[in-house]
């Protein structure tokens, strides 16, 4: 019996020690042919054969011991080394920040747990900018070679940095989290962990940042929520199979890397959770994402661009396959940020069911840039909340934190154009299709093509110009179909409307003209003009 005891023991470490990267270089390849725009490599990173386990450095998978030392150790060992696979045996450890290294797979195997300290001490102020925050849970910078894989998850304690909004609970879950302890605004509408978050935004907005000390950030260090995994400035990333949940703040947010694959990773929270989006890319080149399942607090999958010094477009060349969204502002998203352009993204094959709209495109003047040659084919939605497509060109965060305030710099002005949406079958939005814009046409060259919408409601639009709905039927609840204002040059070709009987169209404003109706069983009687709209802004074509 000693005998076979040693030999399970034997044989369980072997496991523990043996990692498989299921994502392949000829999957990756095959994943980025037949593109709508030109096709790009991305190199799956690759390490030498060697393993290096944290529990040989000192951690332990107790949920007791510190083990931030101990895995950061086998890590940086690892890389020093010429790099290999740093292994996380089954167990769960507790841990503050994880600084990733070049040529490093960091792989969590099978029961794996890696919960991030509740102890707000653990984390370090670190020199941001021109004052101070807090490093991601995960993090690095211009890095090579890096992967993050296996079967285990990351927990961030979340809990112990974020705000609640009371409206996003139900008021059982509101009164248990009363009891958790914290403190509540004056108001009674938002929850704090500590009374130094709750005084975050008001303690920093006292001072001229300039005048801040670290001391200043100190004192409101809870107010400084991290990020849980970003890498920035790198090149040939692989996350894979992982499971985020419980942040402090975006479960995934990727900086400017060059070559990145998201495979089969899960993100699994609760929908309240305060600024918890999924899985964002930002200024990044060259990205495949696949196999991906989101359930957030937030946006779920979502692009940004900021201003880059020297590229035209930030954020370029991104495919986005098979992915599946639940819970989320939004299924796939851009914006807010955009100022740094953005073109050739791919989004194909992926549900969003429950989410608060499907295909959501927002900015604002101040924090807009070109967005263009985006490519949308094959979304399928249920239970939609809001709309199933919005171009929101008023967008404010509605954060429990709320921002000074946006620049308003004429020359971060959003351009939505040349974006085409290809069937798209949505069962139940409030919306079918929206476009909210503001000051200025933002919005051009839109096309929805061979698309299901059966909503509360049809499409509006305020200030767009060509956008040609092709072959698409609407089944809607509320009257009229299409409501346009200040719109011009938009095309129905072989639309089927189904609503309650009246008026189909009503067209608003003096601007609205060049409206053609090919094919599209709308009679003359059964449009509406307001407000200086006329019969003349109306052809009808066989």
């Amino acid at each position: 019996m000693k005998l076979f005891n040693l030999i399970l023991l034997a044989a369980l470490v072997s496991m523990n020690r043996l990692t498989v990267t299921a994502t392949t270089q000829e999957e990756v390849n095959a994943q980025l042919q037949h593109l709508p725009f030109p096709s790009f490599t991305i190199h799956v990173p690759t390490f030498p054969d060697k393993q290096y386990v944290v529990t040989d450095f000192g951690a332990l998978g107790d949920a007791t011991t510190n083990s931030t030392k101990a895995i950061n150790e086998a890590i940086a060992t690892c890389s020093e080394k010429g790099g290999g696979t740093v292994i996380v045996p089954a167990g769960l450890y507790i841990t503050a920040q994880i600084e990733m290294k070049s040529n490093v797979n960091l792989h969590l195997n099978t029961g794996a747990m890696i919960v991030f300290s509740p102890n707000i001490n653990d984390y370090p102020l670190m020199k941001s900018g021109s004052g101070y925050g807090i490093n991601p849970l995960i993090y690095g910078t211009h890095l090579t070679n890096v992967a993050i894989t296996g079967n285990g998850s990351f927990d961030g304690n979340g809990q112990y940095w974020r705000p609640v909004k009371k409206e996003k609970m139900t008021a059982r879950q509101w009164s248990d989290l009363l009891k958790s302890g914290g403190v509540v605004d004056a108001k009674g509408n938002t929850w704090f962990p500590n009374q130094q978050a709750a005084d975050g935004q008001a303690y920093l907005s006292s001072k001229k940042k300039s005048e801040l000390t670290e001391a200043d950030y100190q004192k409101v260090k809870t107010f400084l929520r991290p990020k849980m995994l970003s890498l920035e400035h790198c090149t040939n990333v692989l996350v894979e199979s992982i499971t985020l949940k419980n942040p402090p703040n975006f479960n995934m947010i990727m900086r400017s890397i060059h070559g990145l694959v998201v495979h089969n990773v899960k993100v699994m929270n609760e929908w309240w959770i305060q600024n918890g989006d999924g899985l964002d890319i930002g200024n990044c080149k060259n990205v495949l994402m696949y196999d991906c399942t989101v359930n957030s607090g937030d946006d779920g999958i979502c692009m940004k661009s900021s201003k880059s010094k020297t590229d035209e477009y930030s954020l370029e060349n991104v495919v986005i396959k098979d992915c599946t969204v639940y819970h989320a502002h939004g299924g796939f998203v851009i914006g807010s940020n955009t100022d740094g352009n953005m073109r050739n993204i791919y989004v194909n094959n992926c549900s969003y069911t429950g989410t608060d709209t499907g295909l959501r495109f927002k900015s604002n003047i101040g924090r807009g840039g070109k967005v263009d040659h985006i490519y949308v084919d094959s979304v399928f939605m249920k239970d939609i909340a809001d709309e199933a497509i919005i171009f929101d060109l008023k967008y404010a965060d509605a954060a429990a934190v709320k921002n000074k305030g946006m620049s308003k710099e004429e020359s971060f002005v959003p351009d939505f154009s040349d974006i085409s949406i290809n069937h798209v079958v949505c069962d139940g939005a409030k919306a079918a299709f929206l476009v909210d814009g503001s000051q200025l046409p933002m919005v051009h060259n839109i096309t929805v093509s061979n698309s299901i919408f059966k909503t509360d409601k049809g499409v509006a639009s305020t200030l767009s110009d060509n956008v040609t709905f092709n072959h698409c039927s609407f089944t809607v609840k509320k009257k009229p179909a299409v409501a346009l204002i200040q719109t011009q040059h938009w095309i129905f070709n072989q639309c089927t409307f189904q609503q309650p009987k009246g008026i189909i169209m009503r067209l608003s404003g003096s601007n609205t003209n060049n409206i053609a109706l090919h094919q599209t069983p709308v009679e003359p009687s059964e449009i509406e003009y307001l407000d200086g709209a006329t019969s003349s802004a109306v052809t009808f074509g066989k």
